[in-house]
């Protein structure tokens, strides 16, 4: 059907070829997308290098999520997957992120669970700092969508 979003898998089509398919869609992701096993980033998309100032993934994979994030936030964070492991949905929030380089970028950050492990999708958001001059918060998702 024209214009429908669901995909009906076929019962031919390989499990193998729907990963890769939606591996496909996660690459070209315009958003952030990193997941974490045990407090170790074991994926992060091209945007969410591209976000930690990042060229290849092994600067990224097998690092702690903290590591990009300033440490008053960590218990904030923690707390956050926790919420998520026991089921709970978290609001997006606005969070600094610590890029390799030491820069900062403000980023609007989502957690969820994907097979029982945290995954967080963040954006770039259009505040250019918190010391700088920021812009109003829904202006990122404004720009995003």
């Amino acid at each position: 059907m024209a214009g429908n979003c669901a995909r009906v898998d076929n019962p031919s089509t390989s499990s193998h070829q729907n990963l890769m398919d939606y591996s496909q869609l996660v690459d070209l992701s315009p958003d952030g997308i990193f997941v974490s096993r045990n407090n170790v980033i074991v994926f992060a998309n091209p945007a969410a290098l591209r976000l930690f100032g990042a060229f290849t993934p092994d600067q990224v994979v097998g690092q702690s999520p903290l590591r990009f994030f300033p440490p008053d936030r960590h218990a904030h964070i923690r707390e956050r997957v926790r919420q998520l492991l026991l089921g709970k949905n978290v609001p997006a929030v606005e969070e600094t992120l610590l890029r390799l380089d030491g820069s900062v970028r403000d980023v609007e950050i989502i957690g969820n669970l994907f097979e029982d492990h945290p995954i967080a999708l963040f954006r770039s958001s259009c505040a250019t700092s918190r010391s700088g001059s920021e812009r109003s918060w829904p202006c990122a998702r404004a720009r995003s969508g």
